[in-house]
């Protein structure tokens, strides 16, 4: 019984790692795509948005993006909050931000798509189930891209739309450069934030250390 009950303690105190399951995912097969312009022209700024439904709670872990070019690119990946259906303008309030450089091999010789995954664990972003927010996407030095979509006027998305705006910090709109519909993207959620599956609570420290002087104990009874 003695060691079931310190065996009991070192399952405690081992942090669980955590789940990171697949929330909403609209990807394409491989393929031709047009979507949303992304560029940099000074004080204009040609940006893509698309909203997103959350179908399960959790923390926001990661995303994927369907990204087309044909030379490497700078970007600014934002998750924006959504009230009343409305993408949030202002930059500075995004509830994260994340800036990305895709490799230049990627998209030699010529222009081509490529799904990129951009981690958000950091930012320890949870939504419930319903709840909407918006990921956008800002180019930061001026080379052309797509964030891909569907061509045409159809939505494939009924819990999003996509949205583009061309200048800084103005109203969203649905013009969105190329095509129209919304954008490919999948979202990842997890159960915990990432700070948890890395670092012990301080209970949990304390349940790790009961079991090694459990141990020692034990031992020092048998050598008796």
């Amino acid at each position: 019984m003695r060691h079931f009950l310190i065996a009991a303690l070192f399952v405690a105190s081992t942090p669980a790692g955590a789940a990171v399951v697949i929330d909403q995912n609209f990807l394409p097969p491989p393929g031709g795509y047009a979507g949303g312009q992304i560029y940099d022209n000074g004080p204009q700024s040609i940006e893509s948005a698309q909203t997103v439904t959350v179908g399960s709670s959790g923390y926001l872990h990661h995303v994927d993006l369907l990204l087309g070019g044909s030379t490497d690119y700078g970007v600014t990946l934002r998750v924006r909050s959504v009230t009343g259906g409305v993408v949030d303008s202002n930059n500075n309030s995004a509830l994260t931000s994340v800036d990305l450089v895709s490799p230049a091999w990627q998209f030699a010789p010529s222009f081509s798509y490529h799904t990129v995954s951009i981690d958000l664990s950091a930012a320890n972003l949870f939504f419930n189930a319903g709840d909407v927010f918006a990921i956008s996407l800002e180019a930061i030095d001026g080379l052309p891209m797509v964030f891909g979509g569907w061509a045409g006027n159809s939505s494939g998305y009924a819990g999003g739309r996509a949205w583009g705006r061309n200048l800084r910090d103005a109203a969203w709109t649905n013009n969105i450069g190329v095509g129209s519909g919304d954008l490919y993207f999948a979202t990842f959620m997890s159960d915990t934030p990432s700070e948890s599956e890395e670092v012990p609570e301080p209970g949990v420290l304390a349940l790790f250390a009961l079991g090694v002087s459990a141990l020692g104990a034990a031992r020092r009874r048998r050598l008796a």
